[in-house]
């Protein structure tokens, strides 16, 4: 059936960070979008069967505990407590490079990460994991939600 065997690769061994990519679509404070692909060779991820977790994305940045579960017929994980602080960590490292994309006077407000992501890949070393996130985007007093993809990849 499907699913079988997903528990089991995503808590074999610990997962390395490789990429973080971060995708938005046109819009008028984005006029040309977003799409990058950053490294983040310093993240680790360690997925347990008692279904908890511990995760850090940024080097400078504290481990991360909480718990994971899996969702729609092993097609999509959810992940509580401190992985939402590690996306947020991990946003706020990059807001210097993402922020150099944007066009002048537009800045990054925060992030709302995604309630849950996508197992795009899962081999025994490989793990993309895709979910919709919110950018707010600050334009003079207003703040925009702008829906930004985030595709993480972990590799063993």
């Amino acid at each position: 059936p499907a699913g079988t065997g997903v528990a089991e690769k995503l808590t074999a061994k610990e997962w390395l960070g490789d990429s973080v990519r971060v995708r938005a679509a046109p819009t008028t404070q984005i006029p040309q979008g977003i799409d990058q692909r950053f490294p983040i060779t310093a993240a680790r991820m360690t997925l347990k069967q008692d279904k908890s977790f511990t995760v850090k994305l940024l080097a400078t940045a504290p481990e991360q505990t909480g718990t994971w579960e899996l969702l729609e017929n092993d097609t999509k994980i959810k992940l509580s407590g401190g992985f939402e602080t590690s996306i947020n960590q991990l946003i706020n490292g990059l807001l210097p490079f993402l922020e150099n994309l944007l066009p002048a006077g537009v800045t990054i407000a925060g992030i709302t990460p995604p309630p849950s992501y996508e197992l795009k890949t899962l081999t025994d070393t490989k793990l993309v994991m895709k979910g919709a996130a919110t950018i707010n985007v600050k334009v003079s007093i207003l703040t925009i939600p702008v829906p930004v993809n985030l595709e993480i990849s972990f590799k063993r």
